[in-house]
């Protein structure tokens, strides 16, 4: 544990924030995996209008808020390190028959750098993965944007793809 802090002082937040540091709370997740850390904005205060501006906000969410996102009666992808690989064209037919099934509307469900909750994954209809690395949440975002394009564009047989 004492190696540990001294490489790695607090866990990394993807979603920015400042970290109010308490070395023997730290100590104690780290010893134990279990304790909860406090993540505050990032601001400045500018003296010369009197006023803080907030630079960055750290999210946080729960099964719940996610789930009541989702649209209805759509297909859902778990974006995890548990699921499938698939190739471009792999992914193109997977998302030309959930069209032809009737679906129009689909949910993909980007984890953090720590996965997904364990309910997330239980209720997808899928679970993809990208690669077995870890990947920083709005890398992932963008890889699975164009994926998405290519699938189309491979549906539709455009040049895109090669």
């Amino acid at each position: 544990v004492e190696k540990m802090m001294e490489l790695v002082k607090a866990p990394d937040f993807s979603g920015g924030g400042t970290l109010l540091y308490d070395e023997a709370q730290m100590r104690q997740i780290y010893t134990t995996g279990q304790g909860t850390v406090r993540l505050r904005a990032r601001y400045s205060y500018d003296k010369a209008h009197n006023c803080i501006e907030i630079l960055q906000i750290p999210y946080s969410t729960t099964v719940e808020l996610i789930m009541a996102k989702l649209a209805k009666n759509a297909v859902t992808y778990a974006m995890c390190i548990e699921g499938k690989q698939r190739s471009s064209e792999q992914l193109a037919r997977e998302l030309s028959d959930i069209a032809v099934m009737g679906k129009s509307s689909i949910n993909f469900i980007i984890g953090s750098s720590f996965g997904l909750a364990p309910e997330i994954k239980a209720m997808a209809d899928y679970k993809l993965s990208m690669s077995q690395m870890t990947f920083p949440h709005q890398l992932a975002r963008v890889m699975l944007l164009e994926q998405i394009y290519r699938a189309h564009s491979i549906n539709e047989g455009s040049k895109y793809h090669k």
